[in-house]
């Protein structure tokens, strides 16, 4: 792991103090949430773990994608659940192996027992999250009607049906019980089980929030959602026990938006049916009492910076301890993002030792980190930094539910495909590198469309280009306040001391060519859109004297800032040995949600392109003549 990212810090192993703290933690169970690359790496934030008093580690991060699941051409739907392991993939029963991967299976269930060696050796437990009950392929329920479930699939966003498997069936539950028992064999450490359900391809029968409408065999249409839910997690449990283990078991459903269904309308009614160590949208039975809680950072797609690698907030990591240290939940989820969990492990450190509940204690903890980060002399200005990036982000979550620079810079490729006027014409060598990559499930119209994101139009025209321009327009202040500050830290540090600081700066000029990734790419369809929908020629033959109309002044002046930005953001991504940007580690691996590792190629592509298409604006605008 690099050094050199704000995320160096206090040495954490050889602190009375932290032994101390860990004795005295609130919770009774401290579960830390960290990507993690190799196995030395887990080892290293295991050691880390146990130091700071946690007692469970998550280990179903950065697992291998099953690329196998891609069964359909076209279909980019498995995107959403490709790196989620499903309990029956990982360790099928003898009747469902013919219809997994097999080396993909035993690859992944090596990665996890070998994880859990590591958490035996520091005495720690096991937390595998997933999706369940996750779908399975067609074949499955081809050869085994009677296992088929709901329909799981958001169908604006597939181009086939994908169906999860009925744990209404005694059947479907026995491959649970069995595949759990076989998780439990290889990987005893694992003691809790925490399941969305009702998302990236998962569902019960019956549920009333399935994305294709509440569906299920028509035979178990009336049973209790209660007693399905019961069955279920029992069957789980009895897998366990088989096994030698206990586990407990957090099923929750998506965050409902104001037009979506909740997937259980009454949960106390169904964890007043339940025994203790199971829960339902956090709420543990049987008293319906608050399970867990969560603090720290977030990566991938909840972390507003992504897909930029390393840009940490102690300022909400500290923020969010304050929120949850007096809770009556008994468990901790606290989580880091890529390449900073030493400087998120160095906040939970000192909230441990005193926690800081009040503004006062929060700011006096964090000049305090700042001091050792920095030195004395630094503090106001790294504090600074902190805030920015703290307040950049909180004005980003106004975009939240579709954060740009994620689900169209990465989701739909705004960063590497090219912009012109009639990208329908490109040929097929000049699309390869990214069209396979776009989510897009319905028409190629459709996937020619920038802002036709995850089936929807939300950054659509001039009031999606005013939405954009309105939110960007406040958080790029705050990152360049954050490059000048840090820009007095490295004045005043001598020529060894800068690494981390300008480590950090880079990776804000990268965001910032991101922001503008965004806006470009908003502001791009925008004015196409304009342009082509007044249905206009152009004059053949426009007079002497004619000028550039506001429109296409306007959409060549974005294309030329979107190469320009490009260009600038090739020369950031080449300037640092270390990854800026979330990427696959081989072209193999690159995903519709992961970049892929030639994607300083794929820029310089995609400006070869454009400065190829410059003569495509006389089919859309009038050539002016002066």
């Amino acid at each position: 792991m690099v050094v050199g990212r704000i995320c160096l810090g206090l040495t954490l192993l050889v602190s009375v103090g932290l032994a101390r703290a860990a004795e005295s933690l609130p919770f009774e169970q401290i579960i830390w949430s960290s990507p993690t690359g190799d196995l030395a790496d887990f080892d290293r934030a295991a050691a880390r773990a146990k130091e700071l008093g946690f007692t469970h580690m998550v280990i179903t991060q950065e697992l291998p994608r099953s690329f196998w699941q891609f069964d359909v051409v076209g279909d980019p739907y498995p995107a959403w659940y490709d790196q989620r392991p499903g309990i029956l993939k990982i360790c099928p029963p003898e009747a469902i192996q013919k219809y997994i991967d097999a080396d993909w299976s035993a690859k992944v269930l090596q990665i996890l027992s070998q994880r859990c060696e590591v958490l035996k050796k520091y005495g720690l437990k096991g937390v595998y999250v997933s999706n369940e009950p996750q779908v399975l392929p067609e074949a499955v329920f081809t050869d085994h009607p009677l296992w088929r479930g709901p329909r799981v699939d958001q169908p604006n966003r597939s181009r086939t049906a994908r169906f999860a498997p009925c744990t209404d069936s005694p059947e479907v539950l026995d491959l649970y019980r069995k595949a759990t028992a076989d998780l439990i064999r290889h990987c005893p450490e694992i003691t809790n089980f925490q399941f969305l359900t009702t998302d990236s391809g998962s569902g019960l029968s019956w549920a009333p929030s399935l994305y294709p409408g509440q569906n299920g065999p028509a035979w178990c249409k009336d049973r209790p959602m209660a007693q399905r839910v019961a069955e279920f997690l029992a069957a789980l449990q009895q897998g366990a026990a088989d096994a030698g283990g206990q586990i407990e078991i957090s099923m929750y459903q998506i965050r409902p938006e104001e037009w979506m269904t909740p997937t259980f309308p009454d949960p106390i009614s169904i964890v007043k049916q339940l025994p203790k160590g199971l829960a339902i949208n956090n709420l543990e039975a049987p008293d319906a009492t608050p399970y867990s809680v969560s603090a720290g950072g977030s990566a991938g797609f909840d972390n507003f910076y992504s897909p930029v690698r390393g840009i940490a907030s102690p300022v909400g990591a500290v923020a969010s301890l304050s929120s949850v240290w007096n809770s009556k939940a008994p468990r901790l989820t606290y989580g880091a993002i890529e390449d900073c969990d030493q400087l998120y492990a160095d906040v939970f450190a000192k909230f441990a030792a005193h926690p800081a509940i009040t503004q006062v204690q929060q700011d006096e903890l964090l000049e305090q980190l700042a001091a050792d980060q920095a030195g004395p002399e630094n503090v106001q200005d790294l504090l600074a930094v902190w805030q920015s990036i703290s307040k950049a982000a909180e004005i980003g979550s106004l975009l939240r539910w579709c954060n740009p620079t994620d689900m169209g810079s990465v989701h739909q490729r705004w960063l590497t495909r090219p912009f012109v006027p009639f990208p329908n014409e490109l040929p097929v060598d000049q699309t390869a590198y990214y069209r396979k990559f776009l989510f897009e499930a319905r028409s190629e119209t459709q996937a020619e469309d920038l802002v036709d994101c995850q089936a929807m139009r939300l950054y659509e025209g001039w009031p999606g280009r005013m939405f954009i321009t309105n939110v960007y327009d406040r958080v790029e202040p705050e990152l360049k306040n954050a490059r000048r500050h840090l820009a007095t830290i490295e004045k005043r540090l001598p020529d060894d001391k800068r690494a981390p600081f300008a480590d950090l700066d880079l990776r804000l000029q990268v965001e910032l060519c991101m922001c503008t990734n965004a806006r470009d790419a908003v502001n791009y369809q925008a004015v196409l859109d304009y342009i082509k929908g007044k249905n206009r020629p152009p004059e053949e033959n426009p007079p002497l004297g004619t000028g550039s109309s506001w429109d296409r002044q306007m959409i060549l002046e974005i294309a030329r800032d979107e190469i320009d930005n490009t260009a600038q953001l090739i020369e950031l991504l080449k300037s640092s040995p270390e990854p800026l940007l979330q990427c696959a580690t081989s072209a193999d691996e690159e995903d519709i949600t992961l970049l892929g590792p030639d994607v300083v190629d794929q820029l310089k592509t995609k400006i070869d392109i454009m400065n190829a298409h410059w003569e495509d604006y006389k089919r859309i605008t009038t050539t002016p003549n002066p």
